[in-house]
């Protein structure tokens, strides 16, 4: 903190005094404290992207086609063909393959899943820079002169 400022000599005359009644004018003055704000840029900003990977385990099921025998019993299949009450089998006898039974084995083709994978990029969100104002309070500590008015006289000792 400053010293108190000293006050002025009384010798002489004083400016702005009225010289007609001796009565000597001063002026006292202060500092007063303005305070206002300024809009200045203080950092940028963007959108960036930035691509992430990650492991995805998912389950599939996948279905494929067995061959496997399966043994008639020739007495059912004449017992059948006998038989007028089952007549879906008389209709549709089995018939004998291989070479017992002159026919030639045929070939079955048998099918399997493969699971079949396929990227896609789909837009699945939206976003845009915003800006927006935030309103604080900050303390703004400053000195202020302020001029003091003092008499001074002189006193004659009798």
């Amino acid at each position: 903190m400053s010293p108190a400022p000293t006050p002025p000599s009384v010798d002489g005359p004083i400016p702005g005094g009225d010289p007609a009644t001796g009565n000597a004018g001063m002026t006292r003055s202060e500092e007063r404290l303005h305070i206002d704000t300024v809009c200045e840029p203080y950092a940028r900003a963007r959108l960036r992207v930035y691509e992430q990977t990650e492991q995805v385990m998912v389950p599939v099921t996948i279905t494929r086609q067995w061959a496997r025998i399966e043994y008639l019993d020739l007495r059912d299949t004449t017992a059948a063909a006998a038989d007028p009450t089952r007549v879906a089998d008389r209709e549709s006898p089995p018939t004998p393959v291989g070479p017992a039974g002159g026919a030639a084995t045929p070939w079955v083709t048998l099918f399997v899943d493969h699971p079949v994978v396929t990227l896609e990029r789909r837009p699945v969100e939206r976003m845009r820079l915003a800006t927006s104002w935030v309103a604080g309070e900050q303390t703004i500590e400053e000195l202020l002169a302020r001029e003091e008015v003092v008499i001074q006289t002189t006193a004659q000792s009798e």
